[in-house]
């Protein structure tokens, strides 16, 4: 009778524990131990939430030499800035779990071992909480087709490595428009690419064409951004730039009555990084854009020569109001042509 007393006794304690700590919030990092310099390792981060529902942050801060790139976010904004993991919600998912997960990429020159821990930070009772995931230690082995010479401790690696490498001045972004060809259509159109090189700048972006009066433009390819023809002005806009180091978009030029000679067009790229908006003048080139190969783009931004100007940020952030659509002035939506392909560049193909 004892024997079955004490059972129940521990049974009871248990479900009373269990029913204490249901929905206790917690933050667990999981991720490999060992990593071989110049390879990447994913991160899993797994967050009790329990009831929590409106703003939340996940900070996690990385040794320099060290990258990250988001694989599943859970629908929140993840960026990677200053060394810095940033995952934001501003409505947690319904879930009580929520995991998130990215890679982090070694520089081939580290080794070492270093802490990786995070901060799960989120509001309740208008007062801010914040809790500290247990660290995992990593060991970067060195990369054996490295100099050894060349090899340095993560540690060290800010302030022996990092002044040799940061660039003296602006990344080398370009925008170059192929010169408007006829298209060889019954509307006696043009065809205008635009090739941009974007080094790595991921966040809004923008370019404006100016056209001459007479001609309306129409989307051919936008590259998944958004396209806009307004008082003589062709826009591409995107909230996040595609992946690709460079790419092609494309639009058509349809004159209104008759023309002789093809249209002489200017333009801008602007893009924004670190919050600061650079703006590119277009350079145009008489080349086809789409037969050039990864040396020849690579030339053509040895070539470049223009300078960057820092415009006030308004100036973009005005355009992120813009709703996602495809607006033509000229043409109602339902009237839309079906868009043309375009050869992409060989190292898109």
């Amino acid at each position: 009778m004892l024997k079955w007393t004490t059972y129940g006794l521990i049974f009871l304690i248990n479900l009373f524990l269990g029913s204490f700590f249901e929905g206790e919030v917690g933050v667990k990092i999981d991720t490999p131990t060992e990593v071989v310099a110049g390879n990447e390792f994913q991160v899993k981060v797994t967050i009790d939430k329990g009831k929590i529902e409106s703003f939340s942050r996940f900070l996690q801060e990385l040794p320099a030499g060290l990258k990250a790139t988001s694989v599943n976010s859970s629908n929140a904004d993840f960026t990677f800035r200053e060394n810095k993991v940033r995952v934001i919600w501003l409505k947690m998912p319904e879930t009580e779990s929520v995991t998130i997960t990215y890679t982090i990429k070694v520089d081939p020159r580290l080794k070492g071992t270093f802490d990786l821990t995070g901060k799960f930070s989120y509001i309740e009772n208008n007062e801010r909480i914040s809790i500290e995931a247990d660290p995992v230690t990593v060991n970067i082995s060195p990369n054996p087709d490295i100099d050894p010479s060349l090899i340095v401790d993560i540690h060290d690696f800010k302030e022996k490595v990092i002044p040799e490498i940061t660039p003296t001045g602006e990344m080398p972004v370009a925008c170059f428009r192929q010169k408007p060809y006829a298209s060889g259509d019954e509307d006696n159109s043009y065809i205008v690419n635009l090739l941009v090189y974007k080094e790595n700048a991921q966040k809004f972006a923008k370019i404006e064409e100016f056209l001459p009066a007479g001609f309306k433009a129409i989307k051919i390819d936008s590259k998944e951004g958004i396209f806009v023809f307004k008082n003589n002005s062709a826009k591409f806009l995107w909230m996040n730039l595609p992946s690709s180091q460079y790419f092609v978009v494309s639009y058509r030029l349809i004159p209104l009555g008759s023309v002789s000679e093809p249209p002489v067009l200017k333009g801008q790229f602007s893009y924004v990084v670190d919050e600061k908006t650079y703006v590119k003048d277009i350079i145009e080139k008489d080349v086809d854009l789409a037969a050039l190969s990864n040396d020849d783009i690579k030339r053509l931004i040895d070539e470049l020569k223009a300078s960057s100007v820092v415009v006030p940020k308004e100036e973009l952030v005005a355009e992120k109001v813009s709703q996602p659509t495809e607006v033509t002035e000229e043409l109602p939506k339902e009237a839309k042509t079906k868009p043309k392909p375009v050869v992409k560049p060989k190292s898109e193909k």
